[in-house]
């Protein structure tokens, strides 16, 4: 039973009179209760607060003059005559009380007539078929609170009785570590009630985020996941919560109406944590991010852009061989999902660890092996075999191994992708740096030999504020690092990896020739003086060998440990 029912009515003001005749007495208890549970509306209803043996005429006129609006209900059987004393009193005190409302209701298959008979000229509000008419609850929810309909301006305070949770992840057996960065997330809410966790695609910014939810969901009413990579997917998520909390606008015809409100919840409740995933663009989460309060209002932020605004941020980083060798092992089910590396076989632990070190330590890539470890049943060693010959198709592999996740290359070609819409410029630069050593790549390679490369990256490389504008663009997507102090860039290995598998044969081998072509025009002349540009240059001659069968002849060891005068051929 609703709670008003077990409140006192001599000290209590309602929110609305339901006036009935009895004959409609089943359907409008329906409808109190759906303004009560539903709306959180105080309701005056005489068989929930009529004492037996009470005058009941004495009662209802005093709910009627304590309550904040009236609405009369009318059904199909309501008799012509009825209620004409307690309507005529509701009707007096409007006149003296401008505040207060009288809504007709006409309940389904009601008697309209009676409206014209008893409130002529006054708007209603009809149920066309059933009580609840999520179109006619809005109307008389506007017409209790007093607010225009269709205005989206009725107030959505309502306070869940039983927590909200829409967090999609299930908990995650097998999330391990980030100690620091849980605790560095908490601290930053508590201060500032906002926090963007950042980083490559793959590296677990999800992940860390959902287990946050997890682990701290007692100490909210409310835990709020909301997908933020466009200003589409934020509309549909947040149309779809405020029907969560059975918002009255929740299926107004106008769904902007819905949006507003749900944001108007937001405004006016506390003790919420809010998550936007996957933001591409902070302008479309403003609004949401500016509601943070460290007073109970928390909102994270996953993000692959670095940049963050005013809110607080972490890159988070790639795992060491270590940890990664626990995911790859635990991920497999080869040991418990607490225990340590020491519980693991020799070989295993071992192999593992190479496994982390070829996947450049991304969390995705090491869910990935342990998954299909664990359903093929092949060895850790085997494994790492296959991935050292077959990267690019385990990469691609992730099918019924499925833990939440898109597979590595699915991940990388969606960013890919996304990137050459934005700016072609860098999408070439991305296809250039495939081919080259993952860390410090002197970007002299692409200044000195810009002629060898696409017109895109031709011209970016050709003029600095074009090759900022590129750069900036694949860090949108953290597809790129830069050390600005000595003009060079990296790449994660597994994006090199997907990069180059999107591409056909001869595409592969036409890159490889544009960039032996422009580190050839980047090496400088052998003298001593060129030992620190050759020492920049030289770590990224081994991947060119690989790749492009050993050409490039140009380039020539030099330096002062150096064995001087033997080609790299």
């Amino acid at each position: 039973m609703p709670t008003s029912a077990m409140s006192d009515p001599k000290a209590k003001t309602y929110d609305v009179f339901l006036s009935h005749a009895h004959v409609d007495a089943e359907i409008v208890e329906k409808l109190a209760t759906i303004l009560e549970d539903d709306h959180q509306l105080t309701v005056w209803l005489d068989k929930w607060v009529l004492v037996p043996g009470e005058h009941w005429q004495q009662g209802m006129a005093k709910a009627l003059d304590d309550a904040a609006s009236c609405a009369v209900c009318i059904g199909s059987k309501t008799p012509k005559g009825w209620f004409q004393e307690e309507i005529e009193r509701a009707l007096n005190r409007q006149t003296r009380d401008d505040k207060f409302r009288v809504i007709p209701v006409i309940l389904p298959d009601g008697d309209r007539s009676l409206v014209d008979q008893f409130l002529e000229l006054r708007t209603w509000v009809e149920f066309p078929s059933t009580i609840d008419d999520a179109a006619a609850i809005y109307g008389l929810v506007c017409g209790i609170k007093g607010v225009p309909r269709g205005r989206g301006r009725v107030t959505s305070h309502v306070v869940p009785t039983k927590q909200v949770f829409t967090v999609p992840l299930p908990e995650n057996p097998f999330f391990t570590e980030r100690a620091h960065e849980l605790a560095d997330l908490q601290t930053a809410l508590e201060n500032t009630g906002s926090f963007a966790l950042t980083g490559l695609g793959g590296v677990g910014k999800t992940q860390t985020a959902a287990e946050y939810a997890h682990r701290q969901r007692e100490h909210y009413q409310a835990v709020l996941w909301l997908r933020a990579e466009n200003p589409e997917t934020l509309f549909a998520d947040l149309t779809a919560l405020a029907r969560l909390l059975k918002l009255p606008e929740a299926d107004a015809q106008e769904q902007q109406l819905a949006v507003d409100a749900a944001q108007r919840w937001l405004d006016e409740n506390d003790n919420w944590l809010l998550i936007l995933d996957n933001v591409n663009d902070l302008k479309t989460v403003d609004d949401l991010t500016r509601k943070a309060r460290p007073q109970r209002r928390h909102v994270i932020v996953t993000q692959q852009a670095k940049s963050a605004g005013a809110i607080t941020a972490n890159k988070l980083d790639m795992m060491n061989a270590d940890t990664g060798a626990l995911v790859v092992l635990r991920r497999a089910n080869l040991i418990n999902a607490d225990a340590q590396l020491s519980a693991a076989k020799d070989a295993d632990a071992a192999a593992a660890k190479e496994i982390s070190r070829e996947v450049g330590g991304l969390p995705l890539a090491l869910d990935q092996a342990g998954a299909y470890i664990n359903q093929t049943g092949c060895a850790v060693g085997e494994y790492l075999d296959l991935l050292r010959s077959s990267m690019a198709e385990l990469l691609d592999r992730r099918g019924d191994l499925d833990f939440q996740h898109r597979s590595v290359t699915a991940t990388y070609t969606a960013s890919l992708t996304e990137l050459a819409k934005q700016n072609e410029a860098a999408a070439e630069l991305l296809n250039a740096v495939a081919f080259l050593a993952p860390d410090a790549i002197p970007e002299e390679i692409f200044s000195a030999g810009a002629s060898h490369f696409p017109e895109a990256l031709q011209q970016a490389a050709s003029n600095r504020l074009q090759w900022n504008d590129a750069i900036a663009a694949a860090f949108k997507f953290s597809l790129l690092e830069r050390d600005a102090g000595n003009q060079a860039i990296s790449v994660h290995r597994m994006v090199q990896a997907v990069a180059k598998a999107g591409m056909t044969p001869e595409a592969r081998a036409q890159w490889a020739d544009r960039v032996v072509n422009a580190a050839n025009a980047a090496f400088p002349d052998i003298e001593f003086s060129n030992w620190g540009t050759c020492d920049r240059l030289l770590p990224h001659a081994p991947g060119l060998r690989r790749t492009h069968r050993g050409i490039w002849p140009v380039i020539v060891r030099c330096g002062p440990t150096a064995e001087s005068g033997r080609v790299l051929s």
